[in-house]
């Protein structure tokens, strides 16, 4: 119990921070128009401000939800949710590029529950492997059965320092930061839903994380 709450509160942490920078820069854009008396014709850099920015907490508020929320775990949920949420994620991040190779693959069908979910804590995990940016690429093994491969191929791809402790569940609750907290999350809803997700650094420059249905 205290791990899940320790768990909790690190994980609100990062939230808070990923979104106070958007929704901050929202706060100045309208402050800027206020200040301008209102809208005018020198308005523009100011509503570009509050656009680009609430659009970019929008997105992050959406693989959230998918990653970290009940929503990721629910039947109707598909890859194709999980593509296109990514897919704005990594948008905004002009280091990073993805590749989605499951076009044709033999999807087990339904899904297994929670797929969606730890699909998507695993592209956000790739990402955090990637401290200079790089491609993240996801596709079906179906040898041996149906698994999900996540690379993250860049210069300096690596698991953070940490983190596989943290998804192992073998770091202590008060050591854990908001730079380690996901992949202890990750971890934990792994567990709960029975996807087997294995992170592994099979070459150098390369993340991979493969799931399966256990």
């Amino acid at each position: 119990m205290t791990l899940d709450i320790r768990i909790l509160e690190v994980l609100v942490s990062r939230i808070c921070h990923d979104l106070i920078s958007p929704i901050f820069a929202v706060s100045n854009g309208a402050e800027l128009v206020a200040d301008m008396g209102g809208v005018t014709s020198g308005a523009d850099d100011a509503f570009d401000l509050i656009r680009t920015s609430a659009v970019a907490a929008s997105i992050k508020l959406q693989a959230f939800r998918l990653a970290y929320g009940a929503g990721g775990s629910e039947w109707h949920v598909s890859m194709d949710d999980v593509q296109k949420t990514f897919a704005d994620l990594i948008g905004l991040e002009p280091r990073y590029k993805s590749e989605w190779s499951l076009a044709g693959a033999n999807l087990p069908q339904p899904l297994p529950r929670g797929l969606p979910k730890l699909a998507m804590l695993s592209l956000m995990w790739a990402m955090e492997s990637l401290p200079k940016g790089g491609l993240v690429r996801i596709s079906a093994i179906n040898a041996n059965g149906f698994a999900l491969l996540i690379e993250a191929i860049g210069n300096g791809a690596t698991l953070r320092e940490g983190t596989v402790d943290a998804f192992s569940g073998t770091l202590a609750a008060d050591a854990l930061t908001p730079k380690t907290v996901h992949a202890a999350a990750t971890g934990h809803y792994a567990a709960s839903y029975g996807i087997k997700v294995v992170p592994a650094t099979p070459a150098p420059d390369t993340v991979s994380f493969t799931l399966s249905a256990s």
